[in-house]
């Protein structure tokens, strides 16, 4: 009798094992297939890139919205054909994972969960069907950059008004795209005494600047955050830049952003939106002092910064 009830328990405990060796083979065979599933949606989406890129005005913003809504589907289908190991593309899920085995602390965590948080955010109000209406937006065939918005940002502490400019570029892959500083010019009208002003040229921004004005942690393809996000699809921010004087009445934005191929060649160059009037959102409360030795901007300064080009 007890040999019989030693069998029966040997038994169930070989089955239990076979049982799990199944499951776990079942997982990680469908976890391939889906995987190699969105690798094949990817690669077709990252081949039509190219053409979206040489589409112009407005019909930009439907061609990109037809591309971004057969991506979503084909997406959504290979989730649907293998349900059970959805979960393991749930990002915030893996930063728990990686948390508790120890291979990140509490500080990168919380980082990871709030740049997460800022990303679907971006995706889910902005880009996610292609409908979005940049601020600016501009291609030169090989990539598009566009400004999805510029914001005032209160004053905190010593730190006094400032913008933060949200941004998505498209078409350079992953390791590929190298960011520049950007280049803001302000055009014043400075009040030298009552009932005078002189036109005055300032730099803003300083583009050479070392580490200043590049995007904050950019996220060149998201796609292990969000994985109906787009290949070639890149997204960042740019913090503290500083708000423009109260008497500012034109700027012109300058990016220098390039892709470099594997053989090292750089595609693309600078992409300016010039002339173009302050909202009164982005100014500062009050204009800075108008200082003697100030002068008033040539036609060389003008034209350098811009300000001489059709708005």
């Amino acid at each position: 009798m007890r040999s019989l009830i030693l069998i029966l328990i040997i038994g169930g405990i070989a089955g239990f094992g076979a049982l799990t060796l199944l499951n776990q083979s079942t997982h990680d065979r469908e976890l391939a297939s889906l995987e190699a599933k969105l690798s094949e949606q990817r690669s077709k989406f990252r081949a039509q890139l190219p053409s979206l890129l040489q589409v112009r005005g407005d019909a930009v913003q439907s061609n990109r919205s037809q591309m971004m809504a057969w991506h979503k589907n084909k997406i959504e289908e290979a989730f649907a054909q293998f349900p059970d190991v959805r979960g393991e593309f749930d990002y915030l899920t893996r930063v728990e994972d990686w948390l508790g085995e120890g291979r990140i602390d509490e500080e990168q965590a919380g980082k990871r969960r709030s740049r997460y948080q800022w990303l679907r955010g971006l995706w889910d109000n902005t880009l996610n069907d292609g409908v979005y209406k940049p601020v600016f937006t501009k291609s030169d065939g090989a990539i598009r950059l566009d400004i999805l918005s510029m914001t005032p940002v209160p004053p905190t502490g010593n730190v006094g008004k400032t913008l933060k400019m949200d941004f998505a570029v498209w078409g350079a892959a992953a390791d590929q795209l190298v960011f520049s500083g950007i280049e803001l010019m302000v055009l014043r009208e400075a009040e030298v005494k009552p009932g005078k002003t002189i036109k005055i040229v300032e730099q803003v921004t300083n583009p050479n600047a070392p580490n200043v004005f590049h995007p904050a942690t950019p996220n060149p393809e998201p796609m292990e955050w969000i994985a109906e996000w787009p290949p070639g699809l890149g997204a960042g921010y740019y913090l503290n830049i500083p708000a423009f004087a109260k008497d500012a009445t034109h700027y012109t934005l300058r990016f220098n952003l390039k892709s470099r191929t594997h053989a090292g060649t750089s595609v693309g160059g600078q992409m300016e939106w010039a002339n173009l009037k302050v909202p009164a959102s982005w100014k500062k409360d009050s204009a800075p002092e108008v200082k003697a030795t100030m002068r008033t901007a040539d036609k060389e300064d003008l034209e350098a910064a811009g300000f001489t080009k059709s708005k």
